[in-house]
């Protein structure tokens, strides 16, 4: 992943490289920044295989990223399609997404490895989705590596997305503004995680 966004501010990244610098902005920003390099590496491995898969997807599905247009709907389904019909995409973005209780360790990715147990009191306070909850286990499950692996579908006339669980997520008009902004419009840092240490603040 990209290691800081302080060298550029965001600015002159391709969208991937900023995806990835917004994910660097959460490890950096969180508990996660105290954990062992070997345990960082790691987690950082599970959020990369995701991206990987996604922006391959993107490419075969011929979404241009070049043009920093953000995902519409259609484009955010095509992408899901896209990524749920390549059986190697798929399976390294299930890998790096994780699964509750997986019947191997090839799948325990950052559901497991770092979702709800390594920092659950340091908040997203950058706006938009998830403000105000958990920087680890809301904002980067939403808004950072998205739920493209697992299906959108229609509940009463609602396109719903779902979670690794079978569950509902996010209304898809949600999901995609939130992917847009992680992909194409914010450059995430410090100031936009509040701490334990500064909740009086």
């Amino acid at each position: 992943m990209v290691e800081s966004l302080v060298l550029t501010g965001g600015k002159d990244l391709t969208p991937d490289q900023r995806l990835e610098a917004n994910a660097e902005a959460v490890f950096v920003n969180t508990g996660l920044s105290k954990l062992s390099p070997t345990q960082q590496a790691i987690d950082r491995e599970d959020a990369q295989r995701q991206f990987d898969a996604e922006f391959a997807a993107m490419n075969l599905a011929g979404i241009d990223l070049t043009s920093n247009v953000p995902l519409t709907q259609h484009a955010y389904l095509l992408l899901e399609h896209t990524l749920q019909n390549n059986a190697g995409l798929e399976e390294l973005a299930i890998q790096g997404r994780g699964l509750n209780r997986p019947h191997s360790a090839r799948y325990d990715g950052y559901t497991n490895d770092f979702q709800n147990n390594v920092d659950n009191t340091t908040l997203f306070i950058g706006g938009g989705l998830n403000n105000g909850k958990g920087a680890i286990p809301d904002f980067f499950d939403d808004n950072i590596l998205s739920h493209l692996p697992f299906p959108t579908v229609v509940q009463n006339g609602k396109l719903i997305q779902l979670n690794q669980n079978g569950n509902d997520e996010n209304l898809l008009t949600v999901a995609v503004k939130a992917l847009d902004a992680s992909i194409y419009k914010k450059a995430y840092d410090a100031d936009d995680f509040k701490h334990p240490s500064d909740a009086t603040s």
